[in-house]
């Protein structure tokens, strides 16, 4: 009797990326992660599979080897997905908040104007219901117009028009329109 084995031989992936739809999870719901091995010099590796693990905060989810992802309690979870055929450093990690999610976002200011040179606005936003564990981004359309803190506060620095968008991790968000000009020289 004999037998037979294919082995396939190639180049190690030495990159991984993880897409994922939101970095926020609602206890008790899943979410599919998705990762893909590659080569950085744009070759193609022997294999493009990885392998899912938590790496800390196990405590707060639970994951299969598909990247599907359930939240157990309210915490933060660190998800590290693996090349199966790479080299050491092939791997990407993301967390994700498990979390009571933010069900609406709202700003106090949806439109207004800045003077250039003429200080900063504050932004609040505020997450419904009061009880979530969400988190909170902030960005701006236009950073050559305006930027944007992880605090809502905003700095002009050019005119023209921006928007200034409040997203929760969950996927709701609220827009400021704002439009930036130069100050008045004088009042009459």
């Amino acid at each position: 009797k004999s037998a037979t084995c294919s082995i396939t031989v190639g180049k190690a992936a030495d990159t991984v990326e993880i897409s994922a739809t939101s970095t926020s999870l609602a206890v008790g719901k899943t979410l599919t992660l998705k990762a893909k091995a590659s080569c950085e010099d744009g070759s193609k590796p022997v294999s493009t599979a990885v392998t899912f693990e938590i790496v800390e905060g196990q405590e707060y989810a639970t994951i299969d080897d598909k990247g599907k992802i359930k939240g157990v309690d309210t915490g933060e979870v660190v998800v590290r997905a693996t090349a199966v055929a790479g080299t050491e450093e092939a791997y990407d990690e993301v967390t994700i908040n498990v979390c009571i999610p933010a069900t609406k976002v709202t700003l106090d200011v949806t439109k207004t104007s800045m003077a250039l040179g003429f200080g900063e606005l504050q932004l609040t936003a505020t997450m419904t219901p009061v009880d979530n564990t969400d988190t909170l981004t902030w960005t701006s359309s236009k950073e050559e117009v305006a930027t944007v803190d992880e605090n809502g506060v905003v700095t002009a620095h050019s005119a023209g028009s921006v928007k200034i968008t409040a997203k929760s991790g969950s996927g709701k968000s609220a827009t400021c329109s704002i439009t930036v000009g130069k100050a008045a020289d004088t009042v009459e």
